[in-house]
């Protein structure tokens, strides 16, 4: 995502929607982490990773009436896979896969997480954030770095996002920092407004406008990681 100048900032991509494969990868540590689509093969190295930390997971991720296991089976991640793809077809859904690898795997990338903007409404062009990254020395940073691609990305494309929501438990106050210096505002509190940790919870709902200020500073961060 690098490119072209405002106020002396390379980003190309902010008028073309044109992305810099490097900015898809970063070093962090004695690892590599780099974000893509999925792939409908990716399934045994998703389902290893989520099943690995599903005590991380399943508060934020699990859903009411079905185990964490169930969540994760070949029919869910066909499922999955089928409707991400049809759904980023039509501009409304942008998954990423984020891997990380090492020169001690053997095995090597796994995936260390997932980037998402989905539920994207045509009439006001908004979407949500969802993130999850394996706990590491350096979760917040890559955590960062890989939301600030992915939004940075669909406020750049050919139809840009005008929105980015991200509602968040307030039961887990960790994303609250990232968020704001990303440029996101708290705007509301919603009610019980969906599960966390199986029980409904209050969710805080963060918002980020795409201005030509946000898209600069999440150049800088994404840069800067």
């Amino acid at each position: 995502m690098v490119g072209y100048q405002q106020s002396g900032i390379r980003s190309h991509a902010a008028h073309t929607g044109e992305i810099d494969r490097k900015a898809l990868t970063r070093r962090f540590g004695t690892s590599t982490f780099s974000l893509r689509v999925p792939r409908f093969g990716d399934f045994e190295r998703w389902r290893a990773t989520r099943i690995d930390h599903s005590r991380f997971l399943a508060p934020a991720f699990g859903e009411a009436g079905r185990t964490w296991a169930e969540l994760n089976t070949p029919a869910a991640w066909i499922e999955k896979y089928v409707t991400d793809r049809r759904l980023s077809r039509r501009g409304l859904s942008f998954p990423h896969l984020l891997f990380e690898s090492s020169h001690t795997d053997a095995a090597g990338p796994r995936v260390a997480g997932e980037v998402n903007i989905s539920r994207v409404d045509g009439l006001s062009q908004a979407g949500e954030l969802s993130v999850w990254c394996t706990p590491s020395v350096h979760q917040s940073e890559v955590t960062g770095w890989a939301g600030h691609v992915v939004v940075l990305e669909a406020f750049t494309r050919a139809n840009p996002l005008r929105w980015v929501i991200a509602p968040v438990a307030v039961d887990n106050p960790r994303p609250a920092k990232g968020l704001g210096l990303a440029g996101f505002e708290k705007t509301a509190r919603l009610r019980r407004q969906r599960n966390y940790d199986g029980s409904p919870t209050d969710h805080n709902l963060w918002v980020c406008e795409n201005t030509s200020r946000n898209r600069i500073r999440l150049q800088e961060l994404m840069e800067n990681a």
